[in-house]
């Protein structure tokens, strides 16, 4: 099924503004001795999978000699692995799967397969995102949802017949030698 339910749109939806508008750390920021602020969290469904995007700030502190992974990290699940743990009375939440080693880690392009990556808050900041993602999730499943949700409403199957390639058409190469240096306004 590549629609989407108005519910499964406001839950979506509402998992975004949580992560928006509550603060919540990345791993990597509390890691490092609390010296680095996560800036934001994006969320988004692709590939039939969760993906969370982390972006953190180091400041002064940002040499990745010393392990601080400043800028950008992926997080990326299957929606049918998928899972999330709540330690009782813990300040973490954890994205990870059924299945060992099925959450992709990415940063600096650089791809690793991890067990589960930690997101940081308030108890209770944690426990409403978590609630949240589990309705969320059982959502995806029940409607068999196999396109892509991301933020400003963008739905697409990924069943959808590929666009034809720009780069399909013959090469002119008669005037290449001609507009070499040449600036075009």
């Amino acid at each position: 099924m590549t629609a989407q339910s108005p519910e499964l749109r406001a839950s979506y939806n509402q998992v975004c503004k949580t992560l928006k508008e509550y603060k919540f750390s990345s791993k990597d920021a509390i890691e490092r001795h609390g010296e680095g602020k996560t800036t934001g969290i994006q969320f988004k469904i692709h590939d039939d999978a969760l993906v969370f995007t982390f972006t953190d700030n180091f400041g002064r502190f940002s040499d990745p000699f010393f392990g601080y992974k400043q800028g950008t990290k992926t997080i990326k699940v299957s929606i049918s692995n998928a899972r999330f743990y709540l330690p009782s009375g813990g300040s973490y939440m954890s994205i990870t799967a059924k299945e060992r080693n099925q959450v992709e880690y990415t940063y600096k392009k650089q791809k690793e397969i991890i067990d589960g990556y930690q997101i940081y808050g308030s108890d209770g900041s944690l426990k409403k995102l978590m609630s949240e993602l589990e309705t969320f999730l059982n959502l995806l499943r029940e409607e068999d949802f196999t396109g892509t949700l991301a933020p400003g409403g963008l739905t697409t199957s990924k069943k959808s017949s590929p666009a034809p390639s720009k780069n399909n058409k013959p090469a002119n190469n008669s005037n290449k030698a001609n507009n070499v240096g040449k600036y075009v306004q």
